[in-house]
């Protein structure tokens, strides 16, 4: 039970990021921090990134050298301090760390969970 709920959040998150990069397809930092549906849209994709995270086992997400404790701070920091986030970053971590982390997530499933 524990093992399926891991992965149906591993899932989310590799999700999550294909919308994302889905939805920064063609635009350029000037596009993306002068429309906001977009970064409304993303900055949700990455709420639902960091409680899919907050909601993956530690002793699962710990074996893999990721910082981890990054995506749980944005997450909060975007729920609670919503009026403080500086789009730019948003826009870094979307050009630079959605890659990364959809390319981490999809090896711990394909090696935690590809023998099921």
């Amino acid at each position: 039970m524990k093992k399926n709920r891991n992965l149906r959040r591993l899932l989310h998150i590799v999700e999550a990021c294909r919308i994302i990069s889905k939805y920064v397809g063609g635009l350029g930092r000037e596009d993306f921090l002068n429309d906001p549906k977009t970064r409304d849209a993303i900055i949700y994709q990455l709420i639902i990134i960091g409680e899919a995270v907050i909601h993956t086992d530690n002793e699962l997400l710990e074996k893999y050298d990721y910082p981890w404790f990054k995506i749980r701070a944005f997450r909060n920091y975007a729920t609670h301090e919503y009026f403080k986030i500086e789009m730019w970053t948003v826009w870094d971590i979307v050009i630079t760390h959605i890659p990364e982390l959809e390319k981490v997530v999809k090896g711990i499933i394909a090696s935690e969970f590809a023998r099921d």
